[in-house]
């Protein structure tokens, strides 16, 4: 029976490691490489060519739904409601005769 050898290669790269597709660059993620930080992601950019390697979306700065968000999404929906059954009611008073 064979068995499989579960080490890692030792010449397998580490996880960390960021390779530049166009130049070949790779080092790992917090050394070399330019990091853009904005509001919604961080870009990383190879340090040789500048090309853009990744964008990682930033989680914290999406909004999450709270109680309170919710309650005022609540209470928009129910005022668009009252609002469209009194322009219905109002219309089937003037498309009835009586």
């Amino acid at each position: 029976m064979n068995m499989v050898n579960p080490q890692p290669s030792s010449d397998a790269p580490d996880k960390a490691v960021l390779f530049c597709p166009d130049c070949g660059h790779h080092s790992r993620y917090d050394e070399e490489w330019h990091v853009v930080d904005a509001r919604a992601a961080t870009r990383y950019l190879c340090p040789s060519c500048d090309t853009e390697i990744t964008v990682r979306p930033r989680f914290d700065s999406t909004p999450s739904l709270t109680a309170r968000s919710c309650r005022s999404l609540k209470e928009t929906v129910d005022a668009n409601v009252r609002l469209w059954q009194s322009v219905w009611r109002r219309s089937m008073r003037l498309c009835v005769p009586g």
